[in-house]
């Protein structure tokens, strides 16, 4: 003769919520026993974990849908791909092009204003 014993059968795990859904009592005998009572949260310790795991949770559902793309050159690097290369001096040339033409026409509205 075998006797079935089950722990878990010891333990007792219940919520008990009104017709809104607010919880009125919720008791987990496994786990700190009552975390609320009477609308009131007893076990602060508790409450804060589960709001964070179900924060957490809320962050990894909408995770998929906030996705960051890779940069072109970051991809290039990991693909093991060369990056075109840019020459300095070019962008000096360029930039001392851009200041000639700005001062030239500032002198012209000096010569102007005179």
């Amino acid at each position: 003769m075998s006797v079935d014993f089950n722990p878990s059968n010891l333990r007792r795990k219940s919520i008990l919520r009104d017709t809104s859904g607010n919880i009125i009592t919720w008791l987990d005998e496994a786990d700190g026993g009552y975390i609320v009572r009477n609308r009131q949260v007893v076990n602060q310790e508790k409450w804060n974990a589960i709001l964070k795991a179900e924060e957490d949770k809320k962050i990894a559902a909408q995770a998929s849908a906030e996705q960051v793309s890779v940069p072109k050159h970051v991809e290039a690097l990991r693909s093991g791909k060369t990056l075109p290369t840019v020459n300095p001096q070019s962008k000096v040339d360029e930039l001392e092009k851009k200041v000639d033409n700005i001062e030239s026409k500032l002198d012209a509205i000096l010569s102007k204003l005179k």
